[in-house]
């Protein structure tokens, strides 16, 4: 079936009368009859009755205009965005791994909406390993965070899958309340912060098994009793009220004058990457992003 014919069908059910709807269509009643059955002959089944002056849907005919509504709302928009010179895409997917992305999307997306104000963005929070996985299976147009795991810095470098920009270079530390003792203190060991009650991301994030490596090449372990959140803002707050300690970027840190940041065992430095698929097409919506992004970090 012909989107023609879909469109001459629908008008005949939004009339129930085929001179009203042939006159709509700016065609002759007879040549929308024969169009109609078509149709039917097409589909095997009656879509109309038909009495003297007016016409009456069967239940087949219900159903078929049920069906292709959905089309024809497509088709339309379609239509319209061809009218108005706009065959694009007028929004970005971005992961975000809040962790570590946090520090840099608020500033992209405040010069991106100045500049392209007609383009939303879609942002979606995930640890790592969830925003790799779903930018492969293209759900994602960008995302930021780190690089991936099982890739050292050169492979990274010249992966041929994966394009990238590195945003920034952050320093982990640890998170504590200016009311905490700890804060007298510019570095801290695994003793002191085994002393206080941890507060880390949850399960879906790298941050639990990236903290216990740390510990184990010291010959350390995590404590059992640990608070987990699946919000870096939560992290803040019970920092806030020195009912825990975490471990957050130093930027984050800084502009919170209720917490002081802390250098541990092991501390270094974490690049922020805007990361893309390179066999995957990006619409131009995602390319002024990349553009903004760029400018913003060159």
């Amino acid at each position: 079936m012909t989107i023609v014919q879909m469109v001459y069908f629908n008008t005949a059910c939004q009339y129930m009368n085929l001179t009203k709807a042939a006159e709509k269509l700016h065609i002759s009643q007879p040549a929308l009859s024969s169009v109609i059955k078509q149709i039917e002959s097409e589909c095997g089944v009656q879509l109309f009755r038909h009495r003297a002056n007016s016409i009456s849907i069967t239940d087949e005919g219900i159903v078929l205009q049920q069906e292709i509504q959905p089309i024809l709302e497509r088709y339309q928009h379609l239509e319209r965005l061809l009218l108005a010179g706009k065959l694009d895409r007028n929004y970005v997917q971005i992961g975000l791994s809040p962790f570590r992305g946090n520090s840099v999307l608020p500033d992209i997306a405040a010069a991106f909406q100045k500049r392209h104000p007609d383009i939303q963005l879609i942002i979606t929070e995930g640890g790592t390993s969830y925003l790799f996985d779903n930018l492969d299976l293209n759900k994602f147009d960008l995302i930021i965070t780190s690089r991936k795991a099982g890739f050292s810095e050169e492979d990274w470098n010249q992966s041929s899958l994966y394009g990238h920009i590195r945003l920034k270079d952050l320093y982990m530390v640890l998170a504590v309340s200016t009311a905490n003792p700890l804060s007298q203190k510019d570095v801290v060991t695994w003793d002191d912060i085994l002393q206080q009650q941890m507060i880390l991301l949850d399960h879906t994030y790298t941050q639990k098994s990236m903290i216990a490596s740390l510990m184990a090449e010291d010959g350390y372990s995590l404590p059992k009793n640990i608070y987990y959140a699946n919000q870096v803002h939560t992290i803040i707050r019970f920092i806030e009220k020195n009912a825990g300690v975490g471990f957050l970027p130093m930027d984050i840190v800084k502009e919170n004058p209720a917490m002081k940041g802390l250098l541990f065992p092991r501390s270094e430095l974490h690049s922020i990457f805007l990361i893309w698929r390179k066999d995957r097409h990006l619409f131009h919506s995602a390319k002024h992003f990349l553009e903004v992004a760029q400018e913003l970090y060159r």
